[in-house]
């Protein structure tokens, strides 16, 4: 163990020893009355030039059941300004900073991705290795499920990632909020500290140290940020575009993602895009109806999974979209839903459908990106009539007074309504395969999820 870590330990041996159990509340109090000692982001002398390859391999040698290194579909991504009359130009060089290195309300999509490579602020990245017994110890203490993995270097400081729920039972398509969900730390001779904000952009969302409790002796640290965790707003592979200004500012969930991969869950991916030392990847789960769920997300270098939402995704969000024979959207907020996933479950925007016919869609709307939305005829008909039927024999819930009802009796959409609304609909995927989507308030109907 270094030196600075003996340190740090010594000064916090009084709150920790013999304790990795659940923080108090006087303890989490304590914390919280602390006032953020703010900090100044460390400039790092060494060169960086090798941390791009070394993070892409740490990645893909975390993700997927067989933790085989899978290399990006063609065409690789561009981006996009979030202005509209800019145009990207990702191949420039950015301009060095002349002043320290510091946060911005608006960033340029090429900078990001260009310092997702070459980050400025010094961090690199390996394959989470378990923690020391003593970080373990100091990190872990929010529950007893909690794994402690050290992912990288920032100067003098180590960064930890703890995973949070039971290694056995993590699960990407549980809700994730609760699931393995990952809180990053640094560690070094001033102490340890949260990592609350990791954006370059002032605006993204923060952690929040309430949510999951802080552990005794660590600050939490506002300031420190990193280059390579830092989500560009758009990202392009193609003729698809996805947004990302929903992902970032989701209340739920941590700024981390999903840490399934990380303790050794099978969470099937593919990779569909270099982003950097990250990487847009696909995420898929077996689904009814001869179906396969599918999901996109951010890859951190350290192989956490950032779960785009549904309203940065083409066709994700039902209000997103204008239909040709003139269907209103929805009142109520309406999203993309996998047609063979059940409601309780995320991680699920869409479907891909075995065996299935593109001709029997055709086109029945466009997004506000001029992306085409698809409505089925034909075969796509059978199939839509198949998801409405399984939608309501899936269905029960408890009725005014305490009866239980099940079937058409809870479901209450009729055939013909569900096909009239655009019950199901399709769009096409960053690699031009159609992609089948259920309209959310067409899904079955639940008295609750637990």
């Amino acid at each position: 163990m270094s030196s600075e870590l003996d340190a740090l330990l010594a000064r916090a041996a009084g709150e920790i020893e013999g304790s990795t159990g659940p923080l108090g509340g006087t303890a989490l109090a304590q914390v919280r009355r602390r006032v953020h000692r703010r900090r100044v982001v460390r400039h790092v002398g060494e060169s960086v030039a090798g941390v791009a390859a070394a993070g892409v391999v740490g990645t893909a040698v975390w993700l997927g059941s067989d933790r085989a290194p899978t290399p990006p579909a063609s065409p690789t991504p561009t981006v996009t300004s979030p202005a509209p009359t800019a145009e990207p130009t990702p191949d420039r060089t950015p301009t060095a900073p002349a002043g320290p290195v510091e946060r911005a309300a608006r960033l340029d999509d090429a900078d990001v991705v260009a310092h997702l490579a070459n980050p400025r602020t010094g961090e690199t990245w390996h394959a989470p290795e378990q923690a020391p017994a003593d970080v373990t110890a100091l990190l872990g203490s929010i529950s007893g499920l909690n794994t402690v993995l050290s992912v990288g270097q920032r100067g003098d400081a180590t960064i930890y990632a703890v995973v949070l729920g039971d290694r056995q039972s993590a699960d990407i398509t549980a809700d994730p909020a609760f699931a393995a969900s990952v809180l990053l730390f640094e560690v070094d001779a001033d102490g340890a500290r949260m990592i609350l904000c990791p954006s370059a952009r002032t605006g993204d969302r923060c952690q929040s140290g309430d949510t999951y409790g802080v552990p005794d002796g660590v600050e939490l640290d506002e300031d420190t940020f990193y280059d390579s965790l830092t989500l560009p707003s758009r990202i392009t592979v193609g003729d698809w575009t996805a947004s990302t200004a929903a992902t970032r500012d989701e209340a739920f969930g941590t700024v981390y993602g999903d840490g399934a991969a990380m303790v050794g869950a099978s969470v099937q991916t593919s990779a569909v895009a270099e982003l950097g030392a990250s990487a847009l990847v696909e995420i898929r789960t077996p689904g009814a109806l001869g179906t396969t769920n599918v999901a996109y997300a951010v890859a951190s270098p350290f192989g956490s999974l950032r779960v785009l939402s549904e309203r940065d995704l083409p066709g994700g969000d039902l209000a997103d979209i204008t239909w040709s024979d003139g269907v209103k959207a929805p009142d109520d907020d309406v999203l993309a839903r996998s047609p063979g996933a059940p409601r309780c479950t995320s991680a699920t925007v869409f479907g891909l459908v075995d065996a299935l016919d593109a001709s029997a869609w055709t086109p029945g709307g466009t997004t506000s990106d001029g992306a085409t939305v698809y409505v089925p005829t034909g075969a796509g008909l059978t199939f839509a009539k198949q998801v409405r039927d399984h939608q309501e024999k899936q269905s029960g819930t408890i009725a005014d007074g305490g009866a239980e009802v099940t079937g058409a009796d809870a479901y209450g959409i009729g055939e013909q309504e569900f096909l009239a609304g655009h019950g199901v609909y399709a769009v096409d995927g960053p690699d031009g395969q159609r992609l089948v989507a259920l309209r959310s308030d067409m899904a079955q109907v639940v008295f609750e999820c637990v």
